[in-house]
């Protein structure tokens, strides 16, 4: 039974793994258009590693518009599998390159263009 739960585990995040990484390589090729960034900040958390070099996360979240064929669409996602960055003033560089009303290309799927990235890959 133990061996079954386990096989089921690891078979679900082999399944979330394969996901991101075919969002990521798929938003490669995704077409761009021009949003406008309209919040962004900083959020801190603990991500419970304790493996000696800090358990805190400093991780930049954005809220961007744009349009896509007459359709008005909001993102939040920068990129695919971004994980944070553990020193701030490694947050607070990247945060700099987004402040609200600025213009910024949007790449997005083409058959679903609600899905979208800032940073392909």
């Amino acid at each position: 039974m133990i061996s079954l739960l386990a096989v089921l585990v690891l078979g679900l995040i082999a399944g979330g793994v394969w996901h991101v990484w075919s969002r990521q390589q798929a938003s490669r090729s995704w077409p761009a258009v021009e949003g406008e960034i309209v919040s962004a900040r900083i959020v801190e958390s603990d991500d419970g590693s304790n493996n000696g070099e800090g358990s805190r996360r400093f991780t930049v979240e954005v809220g961007y518009t744009y349009t896509v064929a007459g359709q008005s669409y909001r993102g939040t996602r920068i990129r695919y599998a971004h994980q944070g960055h553990r020193e701030r003033s490694k947050a607070e560089a990247e945060l700099a390159g987004y402040a609200p009303g600025r213009r910024v290309k949007v790449f997005h799927d083409p058959a679903d263009p609600a899905q979208s990235v800032l940073v392909q890959g």
